[in-house]
């Protein structure tokens, strides 16, 4: 790449020195994770024991918006989708649930 485009070839030796840097731990940075479901695990390396907190790890608890309850099928649908009352649910072989 360097003789084809030697610019983005620049761009992407920048953008590895970077990297480099951020994994050796010579450039801080911080890393959010917003995830509402809940199913996300962030582990320290080098400390074993669940027992010892890592301090420079933040967890934040919180409770969902209802936009976020929405995106994960947590909440009813609005009420024009819904079924109108009097309607029953048909059942596969027909009959009224």
């Amino acid at each position: 790449r360097h003789a084809a485009d030697p610019d983005t070839a620049a761009k992407i030796d920048a953008i590895i020195a970077q990297l480099r840097e951020l994994s050796s731990g010579e450039l801080p940075f911080v890393v959010i994770l917003d995830d509402p479901a809940g199913n996300s695990l962030v582990e320290s390396v080098g400390i074993s024991n669940t027992s010892i907190r890592d301090p420079a790890l933040v967890v934040e608890h919180y409770t969902r918006s209802p936009e976020q309850d929405a995106e994960m099928g947590l909440e009813p649908p609005p009420e024009d989708e819904q079924p109108a009352e009097g309607n029953s649910e048909q059942t596969c072989g027909g009959e009224s649930a």
